[in-house]
């Protein structure tokens, strides 16, 4: 600071900087942070020592929500000692690039659709502020080959956004879930697939399986896929 004080992030002994392979995320012991303030006064010092890379963005997150609500001086800024560990592994919350569709081509309205794209990013930082370790987000239909011109030059548009936010992500030592809470198709990709919309047909839980196979073929950076489900309705 201009006052003297200083910030230092450190990695623990043994900790890794390693890339994690898709759908692995950070052990508990690699998301933590330990905060010590040394020499009150002018000249202190702030020490942040995490167990990982994830652990160190939470500390200097932690220290940079400190800075806003604290009044500006020498001392009132500095931090009590910290030590902090998630109780959880997997912190999920829902977010993701909103594509913002049009009915003729290029079927993507390509501005509007950047400027959700930055919109993401800034939610998935406050996501990643409030510990999030997963992004759990809508969309999965609209990343599918469907083997449709038009909503194949969809798809494709849309997939390039979704890698650059898959991306950013990534980077954040996150991981990303694509979900659906229905099961959209195109009536002639179903016919394609020999199916039936009825739950009674076994085709059609081989077309579901096809559809989801098919963004992860398309997109093998996706960490996986979930699915919800709002209703159930018991009949065919």
């Amino acid at each position: 600071g201009s006052d003297g004080q200083t910030v230092s992030v450190e990695l623990a002994s043994g900790a890794t900087t390693d890339r994690r392979p898709p759908g692995v995320l950070p052990s508990i012991e690699e998301q933590s942070y330990k905060v010590i303030t040394q020499d009150r006064g002018p000249s202190a010092t702030v020490n942040i020592t995490a167990g990982g890379v994830l652990g160190a963005a939470f500390g200097l997150i932690w220290l940079a929500d400190r800075l806003r609500t604290q009044r500006p001086g020498v001392a009132e800024w500095l931090p009590e000692d910290e030590d902090r560990t998630p109780d959880f592994e997997q912190r999920m919350g829902l977010g993701g690039p909103r594509f913002v569709r049009t009915e003729e081509a290029p079927y993507i309205d390509v501005e509007r659709s950047k400027q959700g794209l930055k919109g993401a990013i800034v939610d998935m930082d406050n996501a990643l502020l409030a510990g999030t370790t997963i992004i759990h987000g809508y969309g999965t239909q609209y990343l599918v080959p469907w083997g449709d011109n038009d909503y194949g030059k969809r798809a494709e548009m849309c997939r390039e956004f979704f890698l650059e936010f898959l991306e950013e992500v990534h980077a954040r030592r996150m991981i990303y879930y694509s979900m659906d809470d229905e099961f959209l198709y195109l009536p002639e990709w179903l016919e394609e697939q020999g199916a039936t919309l009825s739950v009674d047909d076994p085709k059609f839980y081989e077309a579901l399986k096809a559809k989801y196979r098919g963004v992860m073929e398309t997109i093998p950076e996706l960490d996986g896929i979930s699915t919800r489900i709002g209703e159930i309705i018991p009949q065919g």
